[in-house]
């Protein structure tokens, strides 16, 4: 957004960029083993989740059109999706003519995304439009290793400081896609360090008190520049 606004002509110092942030609490009562029973996985199970609405900017299709090649790889792989949307009897269609419908599964509006998300074993974002993502932020606050597209403020959370913290792939591509999926299932030690990394960065920048801490600190330094310019323009001149 910041970039959409200063290529739109907005003063560059006028714009100061305060990314989101999420309540840490609402993620850490999550419960894996509750949120596993809740879509009857077994152990063997890798879970794949997806938390977002089934409309197009999200991607969704881009995301299914990836799975035969991960279930090739992966059989025990099931891809779960959160989210209700105009689009659900369209990519249920995709699912049967891909014929991964025993690997997907549409879970619509839900109530107990700190569950499903520790239930997880991947975090994946199709979106070839966003502006920030905050389910990605939930996912790398609980060492959740995430698999996004390089659309819109998704690169901003999963790469930092010249630092991965997640898979990137461009948006639209599904083989892209499929490949990073795979490729976090077959490195456990680089998914882990991936987690590790974003769980760090999430926590010291990415909370609701963080956010709220910036935010004043933007009002502050503003409020100080404009009391200094008005004495200025009020001090007698010689």
């Amino acid at each position: 957004v910041a970039e959409i606004c200063r290529e739109a002509g907005y003063p560059a110092d006028r714009l100061h960029l305060v990314h989101d942030g999420v309540d840490p609490a609402r993620m850490l009562s999550g419960n894996r083993d509750v949120g596993r029973r809740s879509l009857q996985l077994s152990d063997h199970h890798q879970l794949l989740l997806c938390v977002a609405k089934l409309t197009d900017h999200k991607g969704h299709q881009y995301l299914l059109d990836a799975m035969p090649a991960v279930v090739r790889r992966h059989p025990e792989v099931v891809l779960a999706l959160a989210g209700e949307g105009e689009l659900r009897d369209e990519l249920e269609a995709q699912v049967q003519r891909l014929g991964v419908e025993s690997h997907v599964r549409f879970l619509g509006y839900r109530n107990d995304i700190p569950d499903l998300m520790a239930a997880a074993d991947r975090m994946v974002v199709s979106s070839h439009m966003e502006g920030l993502c905050s389910s990605i932020i939930d996912a790398m606050l609980i060492g959740c290793p995430v698999i996004g597209t390089r659309a819109g403020g998704i690169p901003d959370l999963l790469s930092h400081q010249n630092s991965s913290l997640g898979w990137l792939v461009p948006p639209r591509d599904s083989d892209a896609l499929a490949n990073a999926v795979t490729d976090s299932l077959e490195s456990p030690e680089r998914s882990i360090e991936f987690a590790r990394l974003a769980r760090e960065r999430a926590w010291r920048d990415l909370t609701h008190e963080s956010m709220v801490n910036r935010t004043i600190s933007i009002y502050l330094t503003q409020s100080r520049r404009a009391c200094s310019a008005s004495m200025h323009q009020l001090a007698p001149t010689a």
